[in-house]
């Protein structure tokens, strides 16, 4: 597993920067993180994952290092209260992210954007179910919940948003 560093993306719709939504996660962060900044990611950013559009791919990779954030703080055995907002923050930025995707879907006239959308949906609900269940105390973020937000993340981009990256990259969009 590589180490990774979670950026502090400015997000206008959501009201600023993620540390200035969440002050708590950057103090989890900081818990969670070793003396030089890096810890051991969930899941690994690659070249092979970029869809061709910036915007989309720096999103995924944020993504990415919320996913890998989440898995740090159970490792670290933090609290549910920890666990479920970073959990929070994740579906947050999710909605945000799937926001994007759909405005340029609208935008450009994207042919599957339909049933993309209701995958955003599908997945949306699944994620906040598991948020109530954590926060509630009925269940717990195991590793198998983990791997399940994992290949959930990694198989969305690798196949689902890879069916948009020719059209995009047809209509010039990067």
């Amino acid at each position: 597993m590589m180490p990774f560093r979670v950026e502090d993306e400015e997000s206008p719709k959501q009201g600023g920067k993620r540390s200035d939504r969440f002050p708590e996660l950057v103090l989890l962060r900081s818990a969670a993180v070793s003396a030089d900044g890096a810890l051991m990611a969930l899941i690994t950013w690659s070249e092979h994952m970029s869809v061709g559009v910036e915007r989309i791919d720096k999103q995924h990779r944020q993504l990415i290092d919320l996913l890998n954030c989440l898995h740090a703080e159970m490792l670290a055995g933090r609290g549910l209260q920890a666990l479920s907002e970073v959990l929070g923050d994740l579906i947050l930025y999710t909605k945000t992210h799937f926001s994007t995707e759909e405005t340029l879907f609208r935008n450009h006239g994207y042919p599957q954007a339909q049933a993309h959308k209701q995958e955003h949906d599908e997945l949306t609900e699944k994620a906040v179910a598991l948020q109530r269940e954590v926060s509630s105390g009925r269940a717990a973020l195991t590793l198998p919940t983990m791997n399940f937000l994992k290949d959930w993340l990694s198989n969305h981009i690798l196949k689902t948003d890879m069916g948009y990256k020719s059209f995009f990259a047809a209509k010039g969009i990067k």
